[in-house]
């Protein structure tokens, strides 16, 4: 099972936690990057909840049906498996969570992700880490980080 993990850190008076909690608000803040993400099978935010993300990487449209996993609200600490889409052409499973840490305005995001590539051609999944990490620095500020 391969692991890569990068940190980013954000600054925003907004709960960064609460986007990954309630991602339908992310178009609006990254429409270069995220076209739409859909609330599939249960609640914003909860442990089983189906979602899929249609989102931009490398000018090209894809497609992420991810199933929460875990949900830590204390830790601020989400999960979510890939179930369908892109991401499971080159690797099953595909794990990613995000942690976050907040002191103050600074947000300190952790992006893991665990995977399994389907073939040793597969490459590793660095160029949607960066993606992520990109993404994520679009949160720094943006006046419409709010939960809806």
């Amino acid at each position: 099972m391969g692991k890569l993990v990068s940190q980013v850190s954000v600054k925003t008076e907004q709960d960064v936690f609460q986007v990954f909690m309630f991602p339908n608000c992310i178009p609006q803040i990254t429409p270069d990057k995220v076209q739409s993400v859909d609330l599939l099978e249960g609640r914003w935010g909860t442990l089983g909840s189906i979602v899929t993300w249609y989102y931009i990487e490398g000018g090209e449209n894809k497609i992420n049906k991810v199933r929460i996993e875990s949900v830590d609200e204390k830790k601020k600490s989400i999960t979510f498996k890939s179930i369908g889409g892109n991401m499971l052409e080159s690797y099953n499973p595909f794990i990613v969570k995000v942690d976050i840490r907040t002191n103050g305005q600074q947000n300190l995001i952790t992006w893991t992700m665990e995977y399994e590539k389907k073939s040793e051609a597969a490459p590793e999944p660095r160029a949607f880490m960066n993606y992520l990490l990109d993404f994520s620095r679009q949160l720094h500020s943006n006046p419409q980080l709010v939960a809806n």
